[in-house]
């Protein structure tokens, strides 16, 4: 019995020594893995460690991101030659294929690479193209689906010369010979000039701190300034190369000023990101100032996640011109205090003056390439914004010629005079998204809606928030939006009328829209289909200021034409922010056909008489709610904004007035997700209900009747208070006690 044991015990020791053998060895491998991931681990945490110690204003996030760098962080144009060829460079470490990429020179183009082709890793690949280049253009290259990925300006060349970059190493760019198919390294250079003054480097984002060089003409002198202050004689001399570094950090001076306040009396964020603002002058020998240029340099923000496939708008003028207590048009100053001592009511202040202060602004692409720079005056925007610490601007170009920067995204946004304009999106400040997600939801339609794009926004090298550059309804937007050109256009503003509309309005209001003749002749007026969509899309959203005959219309000066161009009135959506859960009165199940703008309005009540015009009204209804805004589709754009948004959203509100967290954000965004989910069948309840009763023009003309009214009292209330200011003292002594009582709750 011992011996069977004996041999039992010896069988299971050789089992057990051979699932041994087998963990063992799967050990060995597991733990060479582990070995090898925390050798990768380590390797990839000492370059986030080094990225972020060479580059201590960004994130994780952002040195993740640019260590997960795509093909166009390493390809560049690194020459264009006035002999009809461009030349890429790859600065990576593996090849790129640059297969079917299309070479545009502004909007033609002239070039799609062929099938196979490669440039090799620290190496270059010239590009023969179709049009001899001569003056300042803009070339760019876009993807095989057409969008732009990698954009240069270049300077006007002479015939056999090249522009690019002369130098890697030093970041050098000028004029060169030509040097087809060779890495230029240490080529001499002549420096591309702006407004007179030669830069070694375009203004634009860089990833690593360089040297500058200015030059000029002989005789002169230079004098600079870094921080977006005018140069004089009496700043600092040129005599050796600038270098530029990130200007990130807690030393902000401007956001500071444009807030309005002392520094400890309200909210200021931590710290501001910042650039490099190189303002130069060339004086001559007799002490005359020639020349007067500058250039915007960002280094290390170009992967910020902050700005994250955006544009940015760099505006550089004197900080006296904004901030100055007598004449700076960004701050109350000296015009709000006089109105302050002597009790005027609101609207006073420099900002609400409309002055104009000249200014530079430098325009770069999503991929942060510099498209467009240009010397304009700039003002506030006088609105509901204008007293807010991030005030809406505008941009004049008076008679400058611009179209040397055509393939520059923002030239769809200025408008027909000349203008740009950019918006910090009202009261929806938080998401900044309500109105960009229904113009991309709408853009099926036939009505118009604010065609806006996000933006970020640097004032004198200092981070200045999200903003969004809103295209004007003019001439350029009609021929845009609805593929028009070659004709001219009237357009109703809010407020104001033309004799066309005004005709029309006279019909409506004074005709019975119930007879069929009389709906059949109004439909040769105006596009009946396109002003249900007008209502329907206000309605859907739940714009709560909406108020139908405050809105834009517009139509062709001549009727013989077919489609949009048959001279019929058509409409334009103001801002729709006030939308989408944003406050108690924009919820999902609210009625909003209620509100005093829809009750009072003739146009829509009077057509609400014909029977045709209601199921017209309930059959769009029914589009928005199951097409338009069908839920899946509509929550899949909003993923899509909201990841695009996020982030900028999120640092322009912490600018501004808050911290504001990532959790916070969201929660911000899924009350517009709620109001997708729940508003379709809400929405075509109260359609229904509104078709079945019908329009009620008596009602109208009471709200209007009242309406005018109360406009006639406050204005004789407003005269009658400017005639004898009285101050009622027993109430300004209890606001006083009260204010008080508020110090003293809160420890004061």
């Amino acid at each position: 019995m011992k011996q069977k044991r004996n041999d039992f015990n010896k069988e299971n020791d050789r089992k057990i020594s051979g699932k041994d053998i087998v963990i063992v060895a799967l050990s060995v491998i597991a733990l060479c893995l582990l070995i090898a991931v925390i050798m990768v681990s380590n390797a990839r945490d000492k370059e986030l460690s080094e990225y972020l110690e060479n580059n201590k204003a960004m994130t994780t996030d952002d040195v993740i991101a640019t260590l997960n760098s795509g093909i166009e962080d390493y390809l560049t144009i690194s020459e264009v030659s006035s002999d009809k060829w461009i030349e890429l460079y790859n600065s990576g470490s593996e090849n790129i294929d640059v297969s079917g990429i299309k070479v545009f020179v502004g909007e033609a183009q002239v070039a799609t690479i062929p099938e196979g082709s490669l440039v090799e890793k620290e190496g270059v690949l010239a590009i023969d193209i179709s049009e001899k280049i001569n003056g300042t253009c803009v070339v760019s290259l876009r993807t095989k689906e057409g969008e732009t990925f990698r954009s240069v300006v270049v300077p006007g060349i002479t015939n056999g010369k090249s522009y690019g970059i002369a130098d890697y190493e030093e970041n050098i760019w000028g004029y060169m010979e030509a040097s087809k198919g060779k890495v230029n390294s240490q080529a001499e250079a002549i420096f591309a000039n702006y407004d007179g003054i030669g830069f070694s480097a375009p203004g634009g984002f860089y990833d690593n701190t360089f040297n500058l060089e200015l030059s000029c003409s002989e005789g002169e002198t230079i004098y600079y300034t870094t921080d977006g202050t005018a140069p004089t004689k009496e700043s600092a001399q040129y005599d050796g190369a600038i270098k530029i570094t990130n200007q990130s950090g807690t030393h902000y001076v401007y956001t500071e000023l444009g807030m309005g306040y002392a520094k400890g009396t309200n909210y200021f964020p931590a710290t501001v990101d910042g650039g490099m603002i190189v303002r130069a002058i060339a004086v001559d020998k007799a002490g005359n100032i020639k020349k007067t240029a500058s250039q915007a340099y960002y280094v290390g923000l170009r992967k910020d996640t902050d700005y994250l496939n955006l544009p940015v708008l760099s505006i550089t003028s004197d900080p006296e011109n904004l901030f100055d207590y007598e004449e700076g048009i960004y701050v109350s100053g000296r015009a709000g205090e006089e109105a302050l001592i002597q009790n005027l009511s609101g609207g006073h202040g420099n900002y609400y003056n409309n002055w104009k202060k000249p200014a530079k602004i430098e325009y770069y692409e999503p991929s942060k390439d510099k498209t467009f720079e240009m010397n304009v005056d700039m003002s506030i925007r006088v609105d509901d914004a204008t007293a807010t610490n991030q005030k809406n601007m505008v941009f004049s170009l008076g008679e400058n010629e611009y179209s040397m920067f055509e393939g520059s995204s923002v030239l769809k946004y200025i408008s027909d005079s000349s203008k740009l304009t950019i918006i910090q999106n009202d009261i929806d400040n938080t998401t900044k998204l309500r109105s960009y997600l229904i113009d991309t939801m709408a853009q099926g339609l036939s009505v118009g809606t604010q065609d806006i794009m996000p933006c970020t926004v640097f004032v004198d090298g200092e981070y200045w928030g999200l903003y969004y550059i809103l295209a004007d309804y003019d001439k350029k937007y009609l021929e845009n939006r609805y593929g028009l050109s070659g004709e001219e256009f009237s357009i109703r503003e809010p407020g104001k009328t033309t004799r066309s509309y005004q005709q029309l309005t006279d019909y409506v209001s004074g005709t019975d829209l119930s007879v069929k003749d009389n709906y059949e002749k109004l439909k040769t007026m105006m596009d009946v289909d396109n002003y249900a969509e007008y209502i329907c899309l206000n309605i859907y959203v739940g714009n709560s200021e909406f108020y139908p005959r405050n809105g834009y219309a517009w139509r062709t000066m001549t009727d013989s034409g077919s489609g949009y161009a048959d001279g019929r009135w058509r409409f334009l959506c103001a801002a729709m922010n006030h939308s989408m859960n944003y406050s108690k009165r924009e919820t999902a199940t609210m009625n909003t056909y209620l509100q005093i703008g829809m009750q009072s309005d003739l146009m829509f009540q009077s057509l609400m008489m014909n029977e045709e015009f209601r199921n017209t009204l309930y059959s769009t209804m029914e589009r928005m709610a199951h097409e338009v805004f069908e839920e899946s589709m509509a929550l899949g754009v909003l993923d899509e904004l909201k990841e695009l948004i996020k982030k900028p959203a999120i640092a322009s509100v912490t600018r501004f007035s808050s911290k504001l967290t990532e959790n916070g954000y969201d929660l911000a965004v899924q009350a517009v997700e709620k109001y997708l989910q729940n508003r379709p069948d809400n929405i075509l309840k109260y359609t229904k209900e509104m078709t079945e009763k019908g329009g009620n023009i008596e009602k109208a003309k009471e709200y209007l009747e009242e309406e005018a009214k109360k406009k006639a009292n406050t204005a004789k209330d407003l005269v009658d208070n400017q005639e004898a200011p009285i101050v009622d003292d027993t109430e300004a002594e209890a606001e006083q006690q009260s204010a008080t009582e508020g110090l003293d709750n809160n420890g004061g």
